[in-house]
């Protein structure tokens, strides 16, 4: 009776598919090759771009790298890999990230596959869950608006703005930031931070640079900047989140809706 009670027991959030954070295996990046960082990046691009299809065939060789990585690291790749998706659908939709309560559900819901093919199944049932919203919020992309996101993603660590854009794709600053603002929700500008910050926690989580050089990798031209509108838009400041990041079993706090 007592082990069939314990199996009954809620998953513990301090642990991962039964063991205990000191137990699971220090994550060595050698393990993957540089496709599935490309990968993962690709397919957040396709996504914030509401490509679906491609973004999902990048998604595939990611989760099929993370599932492979172990039950306990596996589930914790995944559950950050989630959060990323969730913060662009909800960046997309200018709405609040999942809350507290969400997140232990998903974190639970993963720790609880037992097999590579069991964790990568509950990663995809949660990954169309999350996108769904994408696909009844009505007509495809605008072409221009898509052309403008490419333009940023392809040029936001030099200095652009809403002009530079509008000159790129011959058009009026005012109908490109009416038509850009009706279709994501979000201004053009904003949208420029969004995508900086997105590559600053990246660098950031790395660890392989300052906050300092951080800022400026990412196309701000002082670090006054880089601090304000990252306090802005992490609503933590450049130096907390590098904290927070660095402590097992922690996340950042999660991101405000858009102001």
């Amino acid at each position: 009776m007592r082990d069939n009670d314990s199996r009954r027991q809620p998953v513990r959030h301090d642990r991962s598919a039964g063991a205990s954070l000191s137990e699971i295996p220090a994550f060595d990046v050698r393990e993957f090759d540089g496709s599935f960082e490309a990968a993962e990046e690709e397919a957040l691009r396709l996504l914030s771009l509401t490509d679906l299809p491609a973004a999902r065939g990048s998604m595939k060789i990611v989760v099929g790298s993370f599932s492979r990585s172990g039950r306990g690291r596996g589930s914790h790749l995944l559950f950050d890999l989630l959060c990323r998706v969730d913060r662009i659908v909800a960046q997309h939709l200018n709405r609040p990230l999942p809350g507290v309560a969400a997140r232990a559900r998903t974190i639970d819901r993963l720790a609880a596959g037992r097999t590579e093919s069991e964790l990568a199944a509950c990663f995809w049932s949660l990954y169309e869950a999350a996108i769904r919203p994408l696909l009844e919020t009505g007509p495809r992309c605008h072409p221009t608006v898509a052309r403008a996101k490419v333009f940023v993603e392809q040029n936001y660590k030099r200095k652009i703005c809403l002009a530079h854009i509008a000159e790129s794709l011959n058009m009026s600053r005012g109908y490109l930031s009416f038509l850009f603002r009706n279709q994501c929700g979000v201004t053009l500008t904003e949208y420029i931070h969004r995508v900086r910050m997105r590559e600053a926690e990246r660098l950031l989580s790395n660890g392989e640079h300052s906050i300092s050089q951080v800022g400026y990798a990412v196309g701000y031209q002082n670090y006054r900047d880089f601090h304000r509108n990252f306090v802005r838009y992490e609503k933590v400041s450049p130096r907390t989140f590098l904290q927070v990041k660095g402590r097992p079993g922690r996340h950042p706090p999660a991101r405000l809706p858009l102001d």
